[in-house]
């Protein structure tokens, strides 16, 4: 198949492309630490359901706390915190 005379093609820069029909975001060039994720736990009471104790934990660290109640019986409420 050959393209019409007289039409040319474009070059596009690589940082321009098109992803999903619409066009990909210019990559960020400095560098930013992003803080990290912050959950909230809150152990609750086995007869009502209370929250008896609130942690503010990092993402790394809420694993731990799952295997801990897990191995336990705890029932624990987990939830993003907000950034503050």
């Amino acid at each position: 198949m050959r393209a019409a005379a007289g039409r040319q093609t474009q070059q596009v820069p690589a940082d321009d492309r098109v992803v999903g029909g619409l066009p990909h975001p210019p990559r960020p060039t400095g560098r930013r630490r992003e803080r990290p994720m912050r959950f909230e736990i809150l152990r609750l009471d086995d007869a009502s359901g209370v929250a008896t104790d609130r942690l503010i934990v990092d993402a790394e660290t809420v694993g731990q706390y799952v295997k801990d109640a897990a191995a336990t019986g705890e029932r624990l409420y987990i939830r993003p915190c907000k950034n503050v």
